[in-house]
């Protein structure tokens, strides 16, 4: 009999996507899938809860009594809740074998910044699960309290996916061959510094012509209104946006180096993207983003907040296209041994054979 696996997560999260992917693989599990706010069905037993009241907090009260009555009705062996927040917090006294995966934000950003009442819920939703998987230490080492029944999981890439995509025409993005394109692989959100890269980038261009940037779209946002205003008269620069995973990838593929410039996270499958295709990433260095290249040094970490550093560390690889491509090897290397998509999600089912007792 086949084990029932209900998953809990954001419908716009690709590990909802290629978890359940994964799961269906193993031919062993019947999986079921429960999301908020976006009507998303990744497997034929999938149900949706919509935020239909004005007030976010009655929306979570409502979704709360419902994923209840939804896992009472599915009996499952297995809850997983991808995010702590709303999703841990919903399976919260579910009675059932319980996992709760924090990605990143869900802890750095939802967690250090939740009120007293949801921080409360939050605490009570770990203790109350019965594991709890963490992207990096830097997570688990968040909480003042030890998290017992825990495992550090890293999310990985599949690199016979990354392998097979072709690399794209940068004529179709106004660029040449004989460009230099920059491309920043984090949304347009405020805290990857985009300001800074578009500043940055600027004051390069107007010394090399042929040095360009592209952008990703991140959600709507005063922000993101604030950029594409910033960016209106600079034509060297593209805002992208509804890219599928084959088409980022193959946009990587066409640049020359990459940026993330992330003031908080530490594991962002992008930068793993990256790596798996042989492209320099320059990261700001942050405690996470140093677990997360496992202390190698790379010299490609920024380690202040200012422009000039920055700058310079594009210009020296703009000048030494054989240092580029040597340290983009080198990343490369690295991530195949640490991101393959494969070893990572077996550490995954290891986790659910050892509560199922498979």
């Amino acid at each position: 009999m086949k084990k029932k696996i209900v998953i809990i997560s954001p419908p716009e999260s690709a590990h909802t996507v290629e978890w359940i992917e994964f799961l269906n693989e193993q031919k062993r599990f019947e999986i079921f899938y429960i999301s908020l706010k976006k009507d998303f069905k990744p497997v034929e037993k999938s149900f949706f809860i919509d935020f239909s009241f004005p007030f976010y907090k009655l929306n979570l009260l409502k979704s709360y009594f419902k994923v209840k009555r939804i896992i009472k009705s599915i009996d499952p062996d297995i809850v997983h809740a991808h995010y702590l927040f709303p999703y841990g917090i919903l399976t919260l006294f579910d009675h059932k074998k319980t996992v709760i995966s924090f990605w990143g934000s869900d802890i750095t950003n939802d967690y250090k910044n939740s009120n007293s009442i949801f921080r409360f819920l939050a605490d009570l939703s770990i203790k109350d699960a019965d594991f709890i998987t963490f992207a990096g230490k830097h997570l688990k080492n968040f909480f003042k309290y030890d998290v017992k029944n825990s495992e550090i999981l890293i999310w990985g890439v599949d690199r016979n996916f990354i392998e097979g995509v072709k690399e794209s025409d940068r004529r179709e993005l106004g660029f040449s061959d004989d460009d230099f394109v920059i491309l920043n692989l984090r949304y347009i959100r405020d805290i990857f510094q985009i300001e800074r890269v578009i500043d940055v980038v600027k004051d390069l261009n107007n010394k090399f012509s042929n040095i360009k940037l592209v952008l990703i779209k991140g959600d709507d946002s005063p922000y993101l209104n604030m950029i594409k205003e910033k960016c209106k008269e600079l034509p060297f620069i593209k805002i992208l946006e509804n890219l599928s995973k084959e088409k980022f990838i193959s946009l990587i593929k066409s640049s020359d180096i990459t940026l993330s410039l992330s003031k908080r996270d530490g594991s962002p499958v992008s930068v793993k993207e990256a790596m798996i295709c042989g492209k320099v990433v320059i990261y700001q260095e942050i405690e996470p983003m140093s677990e997360f290249f496992d202390n190698k040094d790379f010299k490609t970490s920024l380690k202040t907040l200012e422009n000039k550093e920055l700058y310079e560390k594009i210009l020296y690889f703009y000048n030494n296209r054989n240092v580029l491509k040597n340290i983009g090897d080198q990343m490369k290397e690295f991530a195949e041994e640490n991101f393959d998509k494969k070893k990572c999600f077996q550490r995954g089912l290891k986790i659910y054979n050892k509560i199922i007792g498979d």
